[in-house]
């Protein structure tokens, strides 16, 4: 199976993609590699195929996977806004949150095509929201992309809550042991010690998937956009959630408002007491691939140029480790890199802009452990 990959630019040929699935989820980085090595320059003959709809019986499905992931009116007393853009988990969002308990609004439903970026918070599609929370009376707004693979979530004081942070949440109602995210999710995920392991990838679904294939039960994975991955041993108050290895909208959405009411208060009151690192992101909208792709490898593998570039915005490169682990232990954070006999130390406070101590900072005390990939 196969599906449109980049919703935001619908009709641009250079940023439009192909995500390809087998029964088990998401293909893998070896499925990637069996592709490409099969690839031959032939025209492949048409063959005769029957064609099936089953939506109906998908969401059908779907629906009661979460059905029994929260008690019964988890979320009685909660007025939960839809935003019903046009993504493709618009109705089955609103009535998997009915069946929680929510009062379920719905405002802001078009019939047209909605490019939504829900992780670009200052986007022009999104600025009603915040006068929707007011005029509704509304505890949340929820909704996700086009494609129903990544969340947006939107709290009672009006704040967006970033889609890392969504996933850190959902592992934590799911009770993962390991969580798998890439290097770019906040580093709260390994100060909060909700987890015995917590495994960092480069950035790309096929990079989590392929390392939650490695870990033992109980495994969670997410992006830095909320997209969350169910891996196996999965036990939530006797459900077993089936492993579904591809980015999943609902889940976190559903994870993060149980959380909130069962400890009742608001989605901006659970968020507050993780201790976050400040995170910005943004985008360059409108640029050429041909301008950006060379500009791109140049600033990966032209060391003085991406110092030169760097120093500009007063910030300073990095060296490529080929292996990093983060870990806590006698009231310090470590990250250790190594190639060949090079190591670095560092370590972060909580709440506070980080300052060198040597080769350490202060931070909490723990033995949690977290082991990044090759970077």
């Amino acid at each position: 199976m196969l599906r449109h990959h980049d919703h935001r630019q619908p009709y641009s040929p250079d940023r439009n993609g192909l995500k390809f699935y087998v029964p088990g989820g998401e293909i893998s980085k070896a499925d990637e590699a069996g592709i490409l090595a099969a690839l031959r320059d032939e025209v492949v003959p048409d063959s005769a195929t029957t064609m099936s709809d089953e939506f109906a019986l998908v969401v059908e499905r779907y629906f009661k996977r979460y059905a029994g992931l929260l008690p019964k009116g988890a979320l009685k007393g909660l007025r939960i806004g839809v935003f019903e853009h046009s993504s493709v988990a618009r109705d089955v969002l609103g009535q998997i949150m009915r069946q929680a308990g929510a009062e379920v609004v719905s405002p802001g439903r078009t019939e047209e095509f909605v490019a939504v970026d829900t992780e670009a918070f200052g986007d022009a599609v999104l600025g009603p929201l915040r006068g929707w929370i007011a005029s509704e009376k509304l505890d949340a707004i929820v909704s996700s992309d086009g494609d129903g693979d990544r969340p947006l979530l939107m709290d009672g004081k009006g704040e967006f809550v970033r889609g890392d942070v969504l996933g850190l949440l959902a592992a934590q109602l799911l009770g993962a042991r390991t969580v798998v995210t890439p290097v770019t999710s906040n580093s709260a995920l390994e100060r909060t010690g909700f987890f015995e392991t917590v495994l960092r990838t480069k950035v790309g679904s096929p990079y989590v998937i392929e390392t939650m294939e490695t870990a033992d039960d109980g495994v969670v994975g997410f992006e830095a956009n909320g997209g969350t991955f169910v891996g196996d041993g999965i036990v939530v108050d006797g459900l077993v959630l089936a492993p579904l290895p591809t980015r999943d909208a609902v889940l976190p959405l559903l994870c993060a408002l149980g959380i909130a009411a069962r400890r009742g208060v608001g989605v901006d009151a659970i968020v507050a007491e993780l201790p976050l690192q400040y995170a910005l992101a943004d985008r360059l909208q409108d640029v050429a691939a041909d301008r950006s792709g060379p500009f791109l490898r140049r600033l990966g593998e032209d060391k003085a140029f991406a110092e030169a570039f760097l120093r500009r915005m007063g910030l300073r490169a990095c060296p490529r480790l080929m292996a990093c682990s983060f870990a806590r232990c006698r009231g310090i954070w470590c990250i250790s890199g190594r190639r060949g006999m090079r190591r670095s130390c560092g370590v972060m406070s909580r709440g506070a802009r980080p300052k060198w101590r040597g080769n350490c900072w202060p931070g909490a005390c723990g033995r949690r452990r977290s082991r990044f990939g090759r970077a």
